[in-house]
């Protein structure tokens, strides 16, 4: 599994498909609905369901069992 990890700067958290796009585990807007949908996306351990869920330092978001982003 690929391990990603991201540092907010100057923010205090960032939009989950803001998130995705920004490191490449999507490569667009439609495609994290497809993820959504088919609950491949988990958020801390559970089952995500927004696309503009707010992601702040410390969360844990694993897209499709192949990539791990840690917000920092």
């Amino acid at each position: 599994m690929e391990e990603i990890n991201v540092k907010l700067e100057g923010q205090e958290f960032i939009p989950l498909v803001n998130l995705l796009k920004m490191t490449n585990a999507i490569s667009s807007g439609g495609q994290i609905k497809m993820l959504l949908a088919e609950e491949l996306i988990q958020y801390n351990d559970t089952i995500a369901f927004q696309k503009k869920k707010k992601c702040f330092a410390g969360d844990v978001i694993i897209v499709n069992n192949e990539v791990k982003i840690t917000v920092e």
